[in-house]
């Protein structure tokens, strides 16, 4: 597609916005809608080397986790629920949401965090809320065990929503398996 801003741009390019650029901003897109942003900041010292600092940057107000925890509260407390985000940040602010309402215990799945381990100790008595990302924990994995499924964020995939509903949806389930969508109006959670 075309740029608008072409005569504004330092690039000297056609205006033709290109796939990199356009991916980052949908994935701007979802860090905003979901509650925070990475900010990156590229540095070039006086020999010219590049260095890059990333930092998380939180929202005072998150009327997205709000909305998931009015979802968990309305969820009968014998059940297990999995909330699947694609963002390692949102994953981390939804636990200390969690914890912080006082409404269960939860595990994580994301980063270098063993899949089938965590979902072994999920099956404990102890644990309420698995929150993982699909991408580490949305395919191979048996959860038949719980039957409610949230989505936080999604990454355009529908092969890997199928997945990640797979996890439950499966040969062993005895109950019927519920899945919410969390998202925020006109913004880029629409199209997900």
């Amino acid at each position: 597609s075309k740029c608008d801003k072409k005569d504004q741009c330092t690039k000297k390019c056609d205006g033709t916005i290109t796939t990199p650029p356009a991916l980052t901003l949908l994935t701007k897109l979802q860090q905003l809608a979901s509650g925070f942003w990475i900010n990156t900041v590229l540095n070039i010292d006086d020999d010219g080397k590049e260095t890059v600092n990333k930092n998380v940057v939180y929202f005072d107000t998150n009327p997205k986790v709000s909305l998931l925890l009015d979802v968990l509260n309305n969820i009968p407390d014998t059940r297990k629920v999995i909330i699947w985000s694609h963002f390692v940040p949102a994953i981390k602010m939804i636990q200390k949401a969690i914890a912080k309402a006082s409404m269960g215990e939860s595990l994580i799945i994301c980063e270098d965090i063993n899949a089938l381990d965590t979902v072994n100790e999920f099956k404990k008595d102890k644990y309420k809320f698995l929150i993982a990302n699909p991408s580490k924990a949305g395919a191979g994995l048996n959860i038949q065990f719980s039957n409610y499924q949230i989505f936080f964020s999604s990454n355009f995939s529908l092969v890997n929503r199928i997945q990640a509903i797979g996890r439950q949806d499966r040969q062993g389930q005895k109950d019927k398996v519920t899945v919410y969508d969390i998202g925020c109006k006109d913004s880029i959670d629409e199209f997900t």
